[in-house]
């Protein structure tokens, strides 16, 4: 029952958030702006050893709302289960949806640290581990910028149920947006 609550206050401050960073952020970064990625992740589920997902995703940053070293994005994130995670014969597979607002500091032109929270679907193919539905998320990562339009990035995503441990790149394309 307590979960319940916190979930939900999670939700309506996730919400708030968003709506303000539309309102007040101030768009286009520059001409480097919207990134496509993919990576590996090791997956994790209550109970179960880990498994192996292939990630997918793509966003874009807000120009930053002061004129520091951070700026304010949007980003939405496949994932799915390729070596799913187990226990002894019993398999499951994991397929997830999530949209986030990540806030980006940039150490130096070419390190920066990346912080995300949002909601997840995720899609569970045994019955008997658990249903469908959707959680909040939460991450934490770092990336090097390796050139001018490709990033390398390590992030670790956590929902009550699930957790990802990624690596992978990401492609940043010019005047897209």
């Amino acid at each position: 029952f307590k979960g319940f609550y916190m979930k939900n206050i999670i939700l309506t401050i996730i919400s708030l958030s968003t709506l303000t960073i539309h309102t007040y952020a101030k768009v286009p970064v520059d001409e480097n702006d919207i990134y496509l990625g993919a990576g590996f992740a090791i997956q994790s589920a209550d109970k179960l050893d880990s498994g192996l997902g292939l990630i997918l995703k793509g966003g874009f940053p807000f120009k930053n709302l002061k004129d520091g070293p951070g700026n304010l994005g949007v980003e939405a994130e496949f994932t799915h289960s390729i070596i799913s995670p187990s226990k002894g014969s019993y398999e499951v597979d994991f397929s997830t949806l999530g949209g986030y607002a990540t806030y980006t500091y940039e150490f130096t032109e070419d390190f920066y640290a990346k912080g995300r929270a949002g909601m997840v679907y995720y899609s569970v193919d045994k019955s008997s581990y658990g249903n469908d539905g959707m959680e909040v998320s939460v991450g934490i990562g770092a990336g090097y910028q390796f050139s001018e339009n490709i990033n390398f990035y390590i992030d670790h995503t956590v929902t009550d149920e699930l957790s990802n441990f990624s690596l992978g790149a990401e492609y940043k394309f010019k005047g897209l947006r």
